[in-house]
């Protein structure tokens, strides 16, 4: 099921967004999104629709799974090695803030 929700999570992104951006598999459930020439308010849109649009694809064969994703991002930093250390940390805060937001619902 876990490799279903990677490639479906994957198929929603890029189906997102255009062909002049990139989406890079990272790490094991991390992807690595590069906007080419995006607006300030357009690229913090962009990445709220995209993960509106993950939570509501659904698993075929696994229609009760609810799919969420972390996005962090960063705007205009052009070293891509500061690119990417930035918003892996914004990814990582946005993972921990959803977390305990579901854990707050849960109770």
């Amino acid at each position: 099921m876990g490799d279903e929700a990677l490639k479906t999570i994957a198929n929603t992104i890029r189906s997102g967004i255009r062909g002049s951006d990139t989406l890079i598999r990272y790490g094991g459930d991390e992807f690595l999104l590069i906007f080419s020439k995006i607006g300030e308010e357009v690229f913090y849109e962009r990445l709220k629709q995209l993960r509106r649009a993950v939570q509501e694809t659904k698993l075929p064969d696994y229609p009760e799974v609810k799919l969420d994703v972390s996005l962090g991002g960063v705007y205009r930093v052009h070293l891509l090695s500061e690119a990417i250390r930035q918003a892996d940390l914004r990814m990582y805060e946005n993972k921990a803030k959803h977390a305990n937001a579901n854990h707050a619902e849960s109770r």
